[in-house]
């Protein structure tokens, strides 16, 4: 594919247009897509065994722009087999095409959206491809479904649009590489120790748990008052201590001047006695 007036750099905003793309496409296929700007210039013939739709595009408040989405009919038997429709369903192809190249369109609409700051739409149309204007801008996009299969997607964009996105589009390729963070140093580390303190007057709701037990609806219904719950727990049992709904202790009930309080006896080791051991919790013990 030709360089044309340097739509070439569209190719730059391959990671955003086929991210785009790539959901809209595998929300149709139903497997995860891998979309990728292979190259942009001048628009490519359609094949012989191409399934090509037209497209019309609103650019703002401008309405007209047309464009046209190609894939080769094969591809589109194998998407559509993967989709479970059917590989090799002759009459199913032309639809399908349809809602391939409908996908297609509305993912790189919503990323065009984004980087000119301009609402643009598209929609697959009836009608045949061409008309009055400028030729369009051709984008090949490289779709995959991982270690599966590949196909390639010709879109003609209008020449408007590709100009605005070239606008936007970085002078050079987006450079997408791993984050790194600097590993934390002796004096950092005892930054973090200090900073302990300003969540030492945080307030906590403790609370003792007496028991729990298992009600089905209907016998939940039937409680009145002087109703009887008998729960799991023992009498004599040391209860289990909660802090913020995080099992941290336990203890015995005491009275302290006719008020009830806990006497604790275990911290911050082994496990609530009503639940089962290694079930959820952190370092306090599951809850």
């Amino acid at each position: 594919m030709s360089a044309m007036g340097g739509h070439e750099r569209l190719t730059a905003l391959g990671p955003v247009l086929g991210a785009a793309v790539a959901v809209r496409l595998g929300a149709v296929v139903g497997r995860p897509m891998e979309v990728q700007v292979a190259d942009a210039g001048a628009p490519l013939p359609a094949g012989p065994g191409d399934l090509e739709a037209a497209v019309a595009w609103t650019l703002g408040s401008e309405e007209g722009h047309r464009g046209s989405v190609a894939v080769a009919e094969e591809d589109v038997r194998v998407l559509a087999g993967l989709e479970g429709e059917g590989e090799g369903a002759g009459g199913a192809a032309p639809e399908y095409a349809r809602r391939l190249a409908q996908a297609v369109v509305a993912g790189l609409a919503e990323a065009a959206t984004t980087l000119v700051g301009d609402p643009v739409h598209a929609q697959v149309v009836e009608e045949a491809v061409g008309g009055e204007g400028p030729p369009g801008v051709g984008v090949l996009l490289q779709a995959r479904v991982r270690d599966v299969f590949e196909a390639h997607v010709r879109v003609v964009l209008p020449r408007p649009l590709a100009d605005a996105l070239v606008a936007a589009a970085p002078p050079g390729p987006v450079a997408v590489r791993p984050a790194r963070f600097p590993a934390f140093g002796p004096d950092q580390a005892a930054g973090e120790s200090a900073g302990m303190e300003r969540v030492l007057d945080v307030p906590l709701t403790l609370t003792v748990e007496l028991g729990r037990t298992t009600k089905r609806v209907k016998e939940l219904l039937q409680i009145v008052p002087g109703s009887v719950l008998e729960l799991d727990r023992l009498a004599g049992e040391p209860l289990d201590i909660y802090a913020n709904q995080e099992w941290v202790a336990r203890g015995e009930v005491v009275v302290v001047d006719e008020t009830f309080a806990i006497r604790v006896t275990q911290v911050g080791s082994g496990s609530p006695l009503g639940s089962e051991a290694g079930e959820g919790g952190g370092a306090w013990g599951p809850r």
